[in-house]
């Protein structure tokens, strides 16, 4: 038996005293079976959606988020839940998104249109598991395999293909061998699915347990999600770089810049191009560049250097620099500057501009005379005091 939180259950009843069915599917039948408490929970149901917006009129609020697709969402206890009526799909033209829906009464119709046996199951405390596909039996093996025939599954949704490997990389099962062959032969359909899901796919695949695995069986759906990369990535190097993630913490960006690092010194535009490939946020795009453009570069070897580096770089990037070289004896430099307070920044300095100013200094001199005595505190030539600062400018 599937234990249900009550916010939950109010949903189901609620639809059953209407005399509609309804399940959990998906998602939460597996994490369950799997003894996992699931992170949420989607509802199929008989009832139309208008008929649940009906059943919850007054009740619960009720907001109408794909109709198109049947789904609305019903708040229960102030918890989302999804609730989308059973439907089967019709053709699929740009290999992601069916034509069309159409409502049906049946649950085996709906499970039928699904990618994965195991996220192919529902389930109702009055009517038990309903597993049409063998999801049950695949999920205690640990096999991922397609409903149906593999390649049509992928033909209609090819983001199909990435979320297999993402489930395989992430639970640490193995994709069935009509599934993986279907995944090689159709990978070019990829190409049709945008970089926003591309990239949140890829960015759940790398921080899974077995990253590393998927990664080394499947070099060619990396290489046509990254053709850029393509030619110029030996597959030595590659092999290699795949091998360096698992000594990584569990940091996608991380993990990716990783990826590109065997190659970025001498094909530092095809990785910039990999990153702006991915369309990911402005933070994790700067520190990807970052790392690329300073792939050789060596790491501050003591205090001073370390003050120094970070008077020069942002210390979000200089950290995610150092954790990717994996040293951490710089990495724990970089922290003791950073929680001590010392001066590294000329506003950190306790004396200002304006007080150059008053000495008879003008425009540009000013900075100069600033960042001097800034790199005289870093040495340790002369502290970080107003009288030591002034003392300095006069000699």
């Amino acid at each position: 038996m599937i234990q249900i939180p009550n916010y939950v259950n109010f949903i189901l009843d609620a639809l059953n005293k209407h005399g509609y069915e309804a399940f959990i599917v998906g998602g939460s039948v597996r994490d369950a079976l799997r003894g996992k408490a699931p992170d949420d929970f989607d509802i199929t149901t008989s009832a139309a959606p208008d008929e649940v917006c009906k059943v919850f009129d007054g009740i619960c609020k009720v907001i109408l988020t794909g109709l198109k697709h049947g789904t609305v969402t019903v708040l229960s206890d102030g918890k989302p839940i999804e609730v989308t009526t059973y439907r089967t799909d019709g053709d699929y033209e740009d290999n992601r998104h069916p034509q069309s829906v159409t409502f049906v009464k049946s649950i085996d119709a709906d499970l039928a249109r699904r990618d994965f046996t195991v996220n192919a199951m529902a389930y109702a405390p009055n009517k038990g598991l309903v597993d049409l596909y063998g999801g049950a039996q695949d999920l205690q093996n640990r096999i991922l395999r397609c409903v149906g025939v593999a390649e049509t599954r992928f033909h209609e949704d090819a983001l199909r293909m990435l979320r297999a490997l993402r489930f395989a990389s992430v639970l640490q099962f193995e994709i069935e061998a009509e599934t993986a062959a279907a995944i090689h032969e159709n990978r070019a359909l990829l190409n049709n699915v945008s970089a926003e899901r591309i990239r949140t796919e890829l960015f759940k695949l790398l921080i899974g347990e077995d990253a590393e695995k998927i990664l080394l069986a499947y070099p060619d759906v990396f290489f046509t999600l990254f053709p850029q990369l393509k030619g110029i990535y030996a597959l030595e190097n590659y092999t290699a770089a795949v091998h360096s993630i698992n000594t990584l913490e569990k940091d996608a960006v991380l993990r990716f810049a990783a990826l590109l690092l065997p190659i970025a010194n001498q094909h530092q535009s095809e990785c910039f191009s990999a990153v702006d490939r991915l369309k990911t946020d402005r933070k994790s795009a700067d520190a990807l560049k970052f790392a690329i453009q300073h792939a050789n570069d060596a790491l501050p070897a003591n205090t001073v250097e370390t003050k120094l580096a970070l008077n020069r770089y942002d210390a979000a990037h200089l950290v995610f620099w150092t954790k990717l070289k994996k040293d951490t004896k710089a990495l724990s430099r970089i922290a003791a500057v950073l929680q001590s307070g010392e001066a590294y920044r000329i506003s950190d300095l306790a004396i200002g501009g304006d007080e150059i100013a008053a000495l008879g200094y003008k425009g540009k001199q000013i900075g100069e005379v600033l960042n001097h005595l800034l790199n005289l505190v870093i040495e340790g030539k002369i502290e970080n005091k107003k009288e030591a600062l002034l003392s300095a400018i006069k000699k």
